[in-house]
């Protein structure tokens, strides 16, 4: 979609240059490639936000039956991302959600496949930790990406920390429909080939307007200096 957005673009422009002074020619050829690269952007962090949702393993290291204890939970997600949850009793009017209102109604940061036998597999640890009103006491986030770890500043601004979310942030949250990643995916990428394709043939249209034009002109021109001349 980004090469035919920017196909788009290229063409509108070569279109436009016999009708266009050199610098906001330039001026729009700038605009243009800031336009497809800000574009492109925002795609992959859609795709990469929807990839990390989908979580592939659960590791579970603690006791819930001593209240003192803290529990650690490991959360292994798709896109290389790797949450590990501290979690810990809740406090009398505790403003933070529990676990289980996170795996509840937080399906836009944690998507727990049902059919994956990650999920669905006979063990009561992880089945009492899903459903536990635990809240998470802190999170540590670790993003690997081409086999090189991504820094923690980078992490803070690509993926949204559960610990930083209240009970009316996820209420709001879960009023949206629950989509599957696969399922967004999918339809961010027929998105991007609706938007790529009508680039494209905007542009072919403006370039092909914008020659014919300048062509029938150029023609008027030297029809009237052809007369000119005869009449002299």
């Amino acid at each position: 979609s980004a090469v035919a957005t920017g196909g788009g673009q290229v063409l509108a422009m070569l279109g436009l240059a016999p009708f266009t002074p050199p610098n906001p020619f330039m001026c729009g050829i700038l605009l243009g490639f800031l336009g497809v690269r800000f574009a492109h952007v925002y795609f992959v962090r859609q795709c990469q936000a929807h990839v990390r949702r989908h979580v592939t393993e659960l590791q579970v290291n603690g006791s819930l039956a001593d209240p003192e204890q803290t529990v650690r939970l490991r959360i292994t997600c798709d896109g290389g991302l790797t949450r590990t949850l501290e979690l810990v009793e809740a406090r009398h009017n505790e403003l933070r959600p529990s676990l289980a209102e996170m795996v509840r109604q937080g399906a836009a940061f944690l998507w727990l496949d049902r059919d994956r036998e990650l999920v669905t597999a006979e063990d009561e640890s992880l089945s009492e930790v899903l459903q536990s009103e635990r809240v998470i006491a802190s999170e540590d986030i670790f993003i690997l990406r081409d086999g090189v770890a991504v820094a923690r500043k980078g992490t803070d601004k690509s993926v949204q920390r559960l610990a930083g979310l209240k009970k009316e942030d996820l209420e709001s949250w879960a009023r949206l429909e629950e989509i599957a990643p696969k399922a967004r995916l999918e339809r961010l990428k027929y998105l991007g080939q609706i938007a790529g394709g009508a680039a494209l043939v905007a542009g072919l249209l403006i370039c092909l307007g914008g020659r014919a034009a300048a062509e029938g002109q150029s023609g008027r021109a030297t029809f009237e200096a052809a007369v000119a001349s005869a009449t002299r």
